[in-house]
């Protein structure tokens, strides 16, 4: 119990330590653990022996499924269009839909 405590305690440090900006250091970390992934995945497959054209097909399929994406293309914040105020901030347009008034006919 006690062991177990001291674990998580010990990953809530490195996790919210001073100076650690968590977002990308998660993203990062995500990034490498995929790529690794697909390292050993590949290596898998690349040493599995293959005897007929049908396996040989599927290998070549996998490989090149597992062949390391392209760098995303970055778009920098100014050029994202925004949408201005969300609805909550934004100053009310006007009072609540008022009905028209009756007709004179109806009294």
């Amino acid at each position: 119990m006690i062991l177990r405590s001291v674990f998580w305690l010990g990953v809530a440090f490195l996790v919210v330590r001073p100076g650690m900006d968590t977002p990308v250091s998660f993203e990062a970390t995500g990034a490498a653990m995929v790529s690794a992934g697909r390292q050993v995945i590949a290596e898998q497959i690349a040493a599995t022996p293959c005897f007929d054209i049908q396996c040989a097909g599927l290998k070549a399929v996998g490989l090149t499924v597992l062949s390391p994406a392209p760098a995303p293309i970055l778009v920098p914040s100014s050029a994202i269009p925004s949408a201005g105020l969300p609805m909550q901030d934004a100053p009310a347009s006007g009072l609540a839909p008022v009905p028209r008034p009756r007709p004179a006919w109806m009294g």
